[in-house]
This record gives C-alpha cells, structure tokens and sequence, in this order.
C-alpha cells in the first residue's frame, strides 16, 4: 500500500494571520520588558525570548479554551 501525500496549498491570509499574530506577541513582549530599566543588553534579550514564549503559550491556551474568541490570532 503506498501512501499518498497531498500537494502543498499555499494560503495567504494564513500567512497574513501568522504574521499579525506573531508581531502582536513581539510587540506585547517588548512593552512588558520595557517596564523593566538596568538591564544589560544580554538580560534584555532573555527577557524578550522569555516573555514572548510566555506570551505565545498563554495565546495557544486560550486559543484552544476559548476558539471563539481567539480564532483570528
């Protein structure tokens, strides 16, 4: 039995959504890490790395407790 893999369907608006979603996050992490003054440049850049995986966790709970409201981002 061979196993056929369907072609790949390239979707814009798919990638529109990701791309908001996305920058939305990033834009929500730096306003969170510039809360916080006296950092280094290397503390800085954790943060941001941190806070944006904090944030796009939360975003994939909510996404899957609520699809309603969440299923633009």
């Amino acid at each position: 039995m061979t196993v056929i893999i369907p072609d790949f369907v390239y979707s814009p608006m798919t990638t529109i959504k990701k791309g908001v979603s996305g920058g939305l996050v990033a834009t929500i992490a730096l306003a969170v890490m510039s809360c916080f003054h006296g950092l280094t440049p290397e503390q800085q850049s954790a943060g941001v790395v941190v806070s944006i995986s904090l944030i796009e966790s939360l975003r994939n709970i909510l996404k899957k407790k609520f699809p309603s409201i969440f299923g633009f981002f």
